[in-house]
């Protein structure tokens, strides 16, 4: 009863898991329902070019919060998002909305916090491939040509380990 914002945590599974088109973490806020991409607005050509314009629970489209890690990362220029790390490196992906706590008081729409991974006294890491291929695609009922010609291949790594044993880590 102390808090009337609504809030949604995304974790390390999920975020493989879903499919998110160019594989840009943005889309996440897109799962939590009553969000949806917003016009271009301001977002020209002074921003980057991952910065995304999204809606979440009526308010602007730049009325969105970005923190890293609970650092701001919001474009001081236009409202929209900085770059962020891709999502093999995440840990963590959270959205709050709906009157969201004054703590967070720059922005009214939500507050997205992405949270990356560290690394540990271990050594860990994995390699990916995301394959989008048309070939392994269904093909629309209602399409009169054959197969997306679409072929696109991710590759990535990612690795963590000590530098300094419980001090220092890497990743």
């Amino acid at each position: 009863t102390k808090e009337t914002s609504v809030s949604s945590v995304i974790d390390e599974k999920r975020i493989n898991e879903l499919p998110l088109n160019n594989r840009k973490v943005t889309q996440l806020i897109l799962t939590l329902g009553g969000a949806v991409n917003a016009d271009g607005g301001d977002t020209g050509s002074k921003t980057f070019f991952n910065a995304v314009r999204i809606s979440v629970a009526g308010g602007q489209g730049n009325g969105t919060a970005y923190l890293l890690d609970g650092g701001d990362a919001t474009d001081a220029m236009s409202n929209v998002n900085m770059p962020f790390p891709f999502p093999d490196a995440l840990q963590e992906f959270s959205i709050e909305t709906s009157s969201v706590s004054s703590r967070f008081g720059t922005h009214p729409g939500a507050t997205v916090n992405v949270v990356t991974k560290s690394g540990s006294n271990q050594i860990h890491g994995d390699v990916f491939e995301y394959i989008r291929n048309g070939d392994l695609d269904a093909r629309n009922f209602f399409s009169t040509a054959g197969h997306d010609s679409l072929k696109r291949n991710q590759f990535g790594a990612t690795l963590g380990g000590p530098v300094i044993k419980d001090k220092l880590f890497y990743f």
